[in-house]
């Protein structure tokens, strides 16, 4: 560890960092601790939408099925089985019988209908309220258009619950994995209302429950006594510390304060690839992430408003240079949205080729743009980023190269949080965005641009894009069909230029050799009840 020390800080010259003490407040460390990135926004899974979001919710509560980190078919969650009609359009979940909440309450299928009926409510201000879109009544619901009895969700009993779909989900039963559709509990909100997410207040069903919380420090959970097993090993105490800044937690991490860095800073990985501690096997756990790092264009902007000047913007990105000469970290360079390795069902998924392009047909295709609307250059715009240093030289490079085709724009950095809210409402010209799988399918990346979808937010609206969608999820069942639908509803969406793909994520994750239970995989999901601790 000590070489480890050396090489990195005196390699990245990070200059004078205070450490964080362990035991603030005289509290005793933890057994596992995991460095994971921004404070939640929320302890309401609803609430939620990143991957270190995602984390930990996913040691708080239990979804009706959980994600195989292998790769495989989902697992058994709250259902101990499940079985769907001939048509694929119903879903019938039997429940395990000593389901509890983490009071002892027990937890029932009627407990589920109205968490799923919650979470369809605008007043719950879900993030990804269109999750459950597929089921009959969901879409309608959510934008008030029908009434709680339209939507397809219902108990058969005590012990079984049962959605019926307006159409196939190709990947409904890993879609019910996902952390935002965790189950809340009803009777510690009807008491509580918005104040359940207290500490002193908080109820879930997970294999952990929450003990104590500091604001953008730390969140500490331990076994929940009234969990479907026990904890692999015995594993007493997790903590999850909130670290937005990727420098200061590699220096967590160097100092023994977390056993797990989930994301350290791009500026450390050329030294950690080329160090003993990227061995197979060692610190450094190296996998491609299902995940694209991209610029959302609003369309509605008046700088933005033409698709050729939008293309132009793209066509002007070197993405070889961007990932090698600047990210250096194995990123992929990003041609296309959906990642390279994602599949179709059973499938490979075929992307569009790369349409590489030089400066001076990106320079064209702006003329072209520019004279279409009357302008012989484009008003400077403001680029917006989040304030993590990998935002701010990404944003910088794409400065110095959209002026080689004689276009300005300013980078402006702002917290995560604002930034969401900005794109959210409109309120920008050009952002920086990222999508990361939620599963294994290349309708979860496209899907994000459908007319109706709440993580579109870019103003595009295409019918025939809509209507290439619609005909994918017909052909459920015909791998290569379907993935060619989407090949071609990816094409255009391209071609319409609302977002500019600039690379593919690869992990940059840390791991203690003392560490149990970690497996590395390309949705970066981490299981907290598979995780122990060997020393």
């Amino acid at each position: 560890m000590p070489a480890l020390r050396t090489l990195l800080l005196s390699s990245l010259a990070l200059g004078a960092i205070v450490f964080w003490c362990c035991g603030l407040g005289g509290e005793e460390r933890a057994e596992l601790v995991i460095g994971n990135g921004p404070d939640p926004m929320s302890l309401d899974p609803a609430q939620c939408q990143s991957v270190a979001d995602g984390r930990l919710m996913a040691a708080l509560f239990s979804g009706l099925v959980t994600l195989d980190p292998t790769g495989g078919p989902p697992q058994q969650g709250m259902a101990r089985q499940w079985t769907v009609s001939e048509h694929g359009k119903r879903w019938s979940f039997n429940l395990r019988p000593e389901l509890r909440w983490s009071d002892g309450t027990a937890l029932i299928a009627p407990d589920l209908v109205w968490s799923y009926l919650r979470f369809l409510q605008p007043s719950t201000g879900a993030r990804m309220a269109d999750l459950l879109d597929c089921v009959v009544g969901a879409a309608d619901h959510r934008r008030g258009l029908a009434p709680a009895s339209a939507v397809g969700i219902t108990a058969s009993s005590a012990h079984e619950i049962v959605f019926q779909l307006r159409e196939i989900h190709p990947c409904f039963l890993t879609l019910l994995a996902q952390f935002p559709l965790f189950p809340v509990p009803r009777h510690v909100i009807e008491r509580h209302g918005s104040a359940w997410t207290r500490t002193e207040n908080f109820v879930s069903n997970g294999s952990m429950r929450l003990v104590s919380r500091r604001l953008r420090d730390s969140i500490r959970l331990e076994p929940n006594p009234h969990w479907l097993s026990k904890t692999p090993n015995g594993l007493q105490s997790l903590e999850f510390r909130c670290v937005d800044n990727p420098a200061t937690l590699l220096n967590l991490y160097v100092a023994g304060e977390v056993d797990i860095a989930m994301d350290v800073p791009m500026a450390a990985m050329p030294t950690l690839l080329a160090s003993p501690h990227a061995a197979p096997g060692s610190e450094l756990r190296r996998h491609t992430r299902l995940g694209t790092y991209f610029l959302r264009l609003n369309v509605r902007h008046p700088s933005f408003e033409n698709a050729a000047v939008r293309s132009a913007l793209a066509l002007a990105v070197d993405r070889v240079a961007l990932t090698t000469r600047l990210l250096r970290g194995g990123e992929a360079p990003a041609w296309n949205f959906t990642p390279p390795g994602i599949h179709c069902g059973t499938l490979l998924h075929q992307a569009p080729p790369p349409q590489h392009a030089t400066l001076a047909a990106a320079q064209k295709l702006l003329q072209t743009g520019l004279a279409s609307q009357g302008l012989r250059e484009l008003p400077p715009f403001e680029l917006l980023h989040t304030t993590d240093p990998l935002d701010a030289a990404v944003s910088e490079w794409l400065q110095q190269r959209w002026q080689e085709i004689g276009v300005t724009c300013r980078a402006v950095a702002l917290d995560a949080r604002t930034l969401r809210t900005r794109m959210a409402a409109g309120d920008y010209a050009a952002a920086r965005s990222t999508w990361m799988a939620d599963y294994d399918d290349a309708s979860n990346f496209l899907e994000c641009f459908e007319s109706t979808s709440a993580a579109n937010r870019t103003g595009w609206i295409s019918p025939a894009y809509d209507a290439l969608l619609r005909e994918a999820r017909t052909l459920v069942g015909d791998d290569a069909a379907r993935s060619a639908k989407l090949r071609e509803a990816e094409t255009l969406l391209l071609s319409a230029g609302p977002i500019v793909p600039l690379f593919h994520h690869a992990s940059r994750t840390l791991v203690k050799p003392w560490v149990r239970g970690f497996t590395p995989n390309p949705l970066e999901w981490v299981n907290p009840a598979a995780l122990w601790v060997q020393r």
